[in-house]
């Protein structure tokens, strides 16, 4: 079952790389509108809205989306200030939220499985969720709001700034790659995987309540160290993996996985397995 053709979904952070990759699959499915800073070159079969604009709010009203993802993020991995974290994170995110309360809509944001004293960005995201809940406390309203916190998703032509990314591009050519212990056990998705997950949510949106939260991950935690042993494998790599090279940050998490039981039980599974995501990464790379 996939979303029907006469929905509309609304996708912010159309330029980044999860926007990029939901807008491409929903676009053929629904009708779609993606909302970036910056106008995006192609032959699109979606409507561009540019935020810059000072008409952007009424243009997303006027779209009036049946559902909303938020996608925007800042990381903080480029040294970016608090305040720019502050307002993609939150004040963005908000104002958007707030320009769609009017319709009878759904809004999924993005979130994150960190828990929020692990650094800026996690408590950015969390803040967000905690101010839209108090938002929708208010029976008037008819926007439900659910909470996606995802783990570590990772995906062909992402970021070198992503760990997955780093570690593949470099076994690729067989560079030696400096890392922590590795003994930090995380949930990784692929990509492939996580947009089933955004399509099995959309299909299920009547089972969740107002304000509702939901694990998205593989349900499948490993150690930092057995997913670089595997990517070094799967690549057939020279590289050295130079393990305790790096010193592990203060408060780093040491252990994160997803309970995928409610994805499950709407019927999602997870296709790929972390040898084969990694095989289809190369593959689709070298294309």
């Amino acid at each position: 079952m996939s979303p029907s053709n006469h929905m509309k979904i609304l996708v912010s952070g159309a330029s980044g790389y999860l926007g990029r990759q939901l807008i491409a699959f929903f676009s053929n499915k629904c009708t779609v509108a993606g909302l970036s800073r910056r106008k995006i070159s192609g032959d699109n079969n979606w409507l561009q809205i540019n935020t810059l604009e000072n008409d952007w709010l009424s243009k997303v009203i006027e779209f009036d989306a049946d559902i909303i993802i938020n996608t925007v993020t800042c990381y903080g991995r480029n040294n970016e200030s608090l305040s720019t974290m502050v307002e993609s994170n939150i004040l963005f995110p908000l104002r958007l939220l707030e320009a769609v309360l009017s319709g009878e809509n759904v809004f999924i944001n993005c979130g994150t499985s960190l828990p929020a004293q692990t650094n800026k960005y996690a408590l950015t995201k969390h803040q967000f969720v905690d101010l839209a809940k108090s938002l929708l406390n208010n029976e008037a309203i008819n926007t439900s709001f659910i909470n996606l916190k995802l783990e570590h998703f990772y995906g062909e032509f992402d970021a070198d700034s992503k760990f997955t990314s780093m570690l593949i591009r470099k076994c690729l050519v067989n560079e030696n790659i400096n890392l922590t212990s590795g003994v930090q056990k995380r949930d990784f998705i692929y990509l492939s995987d996580l947009l089933s997950a955004f399509e099995v949510i959309i299909n299920h949106q009547a089972s969740f309540e107002k304000f509702d939260e939901v694990d998205v991950g593989s349900g499948e935690s490993v150690s930092l160290r057995e997913f670089a042993e595997l990517v070094r494998r799967s690549t057939g790599s020279k590289s050295v993996l130079n393990f305790g090279a790096i010193e592990s940050r203060s408060n780093e998490l040491m252990y994160s996985c997803a309970d995928t039981a409610r994805l499950s039980a709407m019927g999602w599974y997870r296709k790929y397995s972390h040898e084969d995501a990694i095989v289809e990464i190369v593959r689709k790379e070298k294309q």
